[in-house]
């Protein structure tokens, strides 16, 4: 057993003994259950403006990236797309030479791409893949939920941290409700910063975005961007917000979820 499964496996028992009960896995949204939630949901719209645009990230570290980038082209490829920053980097100066020189004309899509973002970061590309920020320091891998806002506001986005840090009260009523009426809002999108183990599922934290709401059940449809490993599920709002009540080791600051637009 690895030192992974063993710390997932720790996590889930502890859960449970604190909650007294097993919870809801996430449901793979291709099951014939999870096609119907989405047939019965009445809140999806978000799922169809950003599935044209969703990719999958292309390294282990950089989800919150990907999922940035497919909400800044799900408000903007193919509205004001001259404002966007083109990669060149797709195609090398050497290949450019032989493609048709036409006024006007360029082989670059108007697009964000993950390549491009990372040159936008908060915080220096080379320490998003662990370069310590000081001598003989930690290294923090990723984004945590403050970058990842700061990442969208640099790009002239109206993105709306909301830190999870409670779940007694109204507070739980309040975040679960911000997450649905933010799906139900045109143009507006939700990232949600989960914690894996939580979901039973291994790893640490992770960005994607969320695509619809189920009343009937009660869930919310999450996007994974690390497709090659993980599918798109169904999570139980309960063991979502769980998921989100966590604390991310590297800020010291609680995870959570973040509306764009």
């Amino acid at each position: 057993m690895s030192w992974m499964t063993r710390t997932t496996t720790a996590f889930t028992a502890s859960l449970m003994l604190l909650t007294g009960t097993a919870w809801a896995m996430p449901l793979d949204w291709a099951t014939p259950e999870g096609v119907n939630r989405l047939s019965e949901s009445t809140n999806k719209q978000d799922l169809f403006t950003l599935a044209p645009q969703f990719e999958g990230q292309v390294n282990k570290v950089d989800c919150g990236v990907a999922s940035a980038v497919i909400v800044l082209n799900a408000l903007r490829a193919g509205k004001d797309g001259a404002n966007i920053p083109l990669d060149t980097s797709v195609i090398t100066p050497e290949e450019q030479q032989y493609l048709p020189h036409k006024e006007g004309w360029s082989p670059f899509w108007n697009r964000y791409t993950q390549n491009v973002v990372l040159d936008h970061l908060p915080k220096p590309r080379q320490e998003i893949f662990g370069k310590p920020s000081t001598d003989g320091g930690p290294s923090h891998y990723g984004l945590g939920l403050a970058e990842e806002v700061a990442l969208l506001k640099h790009f002239q986005l109206d993105a709306q941290p909301y830190y999870v840090s409670s779940l007694m009260g109204e507070a739980r009523t309040k975040a679960k409700q911000a997450m649905i009426d933010a799906l139900a809002a045109p143009d507006t999108f939700v990232i949600a910063n989960i914690y894996r183990p939580a979901l039973g599922q291994k790893g640490g934290g992770h960005f994607s975005p969320l695509g619809a709401y189920d009343a009937r059940s009660d869930s919310f449809l999450m996007m994974d961007v690390s497709n090659t490993t993980f599918t798109w599920v169904w999570v139980d709002s309960d063991e979502l917000l769980k998921s989100l009540n966590t604390v991310d080791g590297d800020s010291g600051m609680y995870r959570g979820f973040v509306v764009v637009k």
